[in-house]
């Protein structure tokens, strides 16, 4: 038997579910359909079908061997088998719970179990069931135990992906125990599918509308009838391969119905939060006497009662600051006066650094003077190990009389200076201003490398190497670069390194990003897949405040399974022909990153992954950007500026 399991997160621990019998001492299957009559007729009689003999149980998973899996219910306890088509995404079984929860048939007794895990999990995300089928399920087919294709193939409870191509016309007299069908009307997901009076097993279900002589019956008073002539719901193991279109143009119908209906929800709940938020305050209003409340600015009064003009707060949005009052005057005495002096006069959330406290007992905010702290030495944030390694330290760099000198020992303004006799230069010339080249092929270098991302092999994004890819150009791309070499990093321009990586809208669902940037790849494309895929990622930065966020783009190639070295070749020559324009002394230090790219004896292109040939261009980029605004001076026992020279 062959099963879909691309949808199960496979690492350790992860959260998901898995179905057993009521009292939890067996797998159950809720998929099977009865395999006699007798059967059939038995769980009819006895209201066995359903989530009447089955139940949901949180599992966490432990390893997968083929078609049996290990899990466990809590952390450390002891792990049993399961058979791994039995095991159920953890968003997919929030599903279900919630379908059940909305049902209007009476919910089993195991439901009061798991409810409050589906309320903590709604607390932090909103279910959608359109996005699932629409990610997940469009292209595979929820099915039975045992579903044979037409290739003979049995699948166990999923199949993917679906056939493109159209069914055969039906024949006019079609063979024992097949019959005509003319089309497939509507469409259930398998969690509304087993919750439904008409169905009742755990696959995908279709409303089947049949071909003559059936067309004309009314199937509306069996247990599985439609409510037009000639309609039945079908569990999906009942339609066969060659249906894959029609099952997704229902699909698809069900997609556009029931956004529609999601969006109408979230207006009536929008609308239902309205009036009673403005219920509460005709009330509180009531209640106090105030009778012009009501409006959406008396709501917010409590938080903002003197009712500034806020600014929006640039990392949280929905919070906002507002300056009270400004002193009349700039006299010192005037600013002192309003300072905060206890803890009360501090903004909510906002206290004052303890130690030394509140404003009372310093003057530390005078920023025209030390300021007269109770304890200047600062006795609280004493180390004694620290400070003799600091000292140690200290002592030792500024023993280098070459290099530096120490002042301010008269005023107290303690600081190091480059010494007098230290001479900064400038790198050795060589056609030009060096560092000025520096600037200009670091920038060269970053072009090259986002021509590369323009065409990246879908193969070469796969594995450990892969995953250097897109963090390679996120560190290219997530500081923001100087105007000029001239001018100095003072905060504002980076380099920052990213420290979340985030997919743009229009990605394909088979491709992720963690949020390190490692590219995840799911087993999940479409057998007919694109081309070209276009790519955008979003860098998020710890950098000031002001600086727009990051971003870069790409192009997959998903029908490229290769490492991309071929492609490379050319890139690579370019690289190294530009790099043969450095000064002599510097070309080394370049040349010995670009190693794993290029055999400089051999002067040959090695045969790099695509990974690889990323991390060694944004490792040159980033050292002869650095060189391009470093002050240098001469190496130590140096004499006249000649020999290497010291950053």
């Amino acid at each position: 038997k062959r099963t879909d399991s691309s949808l199960l997160e496979r690492k350790v621990d992860a959260k998901m579910w898995t179905w057993r019998s009521l009292d939890c001492k067996e797998s159950r299957d809720p998929s099977e359909a009865p395999t006699s009559r007798e059967d059939h007729l038995r769980i009819v009689k006895e209201k066995l079908c359903g989530l009447q003999r089955v139940r949901l149980v949180p599992v966490l998973f432990v390893e997968e061997r083929g078609a049996v899996s290990s899990v466990k219910r809590q952390l450390h306890a002891e792990a049993y088998e399961v058979p791994t088509s039995q095991l159920v995404p953890w968003y997919e079984g929030l599903l279900i719970l919630d379908a059940l929860s909305r049902s209007a048939s009476p919910v089993p007794a195991w439901f009061q179990e798991v409810q409050p895990i589906l309320a903590q999990e709604m607390k932090n995300l909103r279910l959608s069931p359109v996005l699932y089928v629409e990610k997940k399920l469009l292209d595979s087919a929820v099915t039975g135990p045992c579903c044979l294709d037409s290739n003979g193939a049995a699948w166990a409870h999923r199949r993917r992906p679906l056939r493109q191509d159209s069914p055969a016309a039906a024949e006019p007299s079609p063979a024992a125990g097949w019959y005509q069908v003319t089309a497939v009307a509507e469409y259930l997901p398998p969690w509304e599918a087993l919750v439904h009076k008409k169905c009742g097993l755990y696959q995908e279900y279709y409303m089947v509308r049949w071909g003559p002589p059936f067309d004309k019956i009314d199937y509306s008073n069996t247990e599985h009838g439609g409510e037009g002539p000639g309609t039945t719901w079908e569990p999906d193991e009942c339609l066969p391969d060659t249906l894959d279109v029609l099952r997704t143009s229902a699909k698809k119908a069900w997609l556009a119905q029931a956004q529609k209906r999601e969006l109408r929800e979230k207006e009536e709940l929008a609308v239902k939060r309205s009036a009673s938020e403005k219920e509460l305050i005709k009330r509180v209003s009531a209640e106090s006497g105030d009778q012009d409340a009501g409006s959406e600015k008396t709501r917010r009064t409590d938080l903002n009662p003197k009712r500034l003009k806020l600014c929006p707060d640039v990392s949280h949005p929905s919070v906002g600051h507002a300056v009270s009052s400004l002193p009349k005057s700039m006299d010192e005495a005037m600013i002192k006066k309003d300072w905060p002096k206890t803890l009360d006069d501090y903004p909510c959330n906002h206290p004052p650094a303890q130690p030394p406290g509140c404003c009372s007992i310093c003057s530390c905010m005078e920023d025209w003077h030390l300021g007269e702290l109770p304890d200047k030495a600062k006795s609280w944030i004493s180390d004694p190990s620290r400070d003799a390694l600091a000292e140690r330290a200290m002592q030792a760099f500024t023993d280098q009389s070459g290099l530096v000198r120490k002042r301010g020992a008269v005023s107290n303004m303690f600081f190091a200076e480059a010494g007098a006799g230290v001479k900064f230069q400038r790198l050795p010339e060589q056609g030009g201003d060096a560092q000025a080249s520096f600037w200009a092929l670091s920038k060269r270098l970053k072009e090259v490398a986002m021509q590369v991302a323009q065409a990246m092999p879908l193969g070469a994004l796969k594995g450990p190497r892969g995953a250097q890819a897109v963090q390679c150009l996120g560190r290219l791309n997530g500081h923001v670069l100087p105007v000029s070499r001239d001018v100095e990093y003072v905060g504002r321009s980076g380099p920052y390194e990213p420290i979340q990586f985030e997919v743009g809208a229009g990605a394909p669902y088979w491709l992720t990003l963690s949020s390190s940037g490692e590219v995840v790849i799911g087993d999940n494309f479409p057998a007919i897949q694109p081309q070209k895929v276009p790519l955008t990622v979003s860098l998020t930065c710890e950098q000031p405040n002001g600086l727009p966020q990051q971003t870069f783009s790409a192009i997959v190639l998903p029908q490229d399974s290769s490492n991309g070295s071929k492609a490379l070749e050319t890139h690579t020559q370019e690289v190294v022909r530009e790099v043969q324009g450095l000064p002599e002394p510097q070309r080394g230090f370049v040349e010995a990153r670009l190693a794993p790219i290029f055999d400089f004896s051999a002067k040959q292109c090695r045969a790099a992954h695509l990974g690889t040939w990323l991390k060694a261009v944004y490792e040159a980029s980033i050292m002869l950007q650095t060189a391009a605004s470093a002050n240098v001076v001469p190496s130590l026992g140096v004499e006249g500026g000649g020999g290497d020279a010291t950053a």
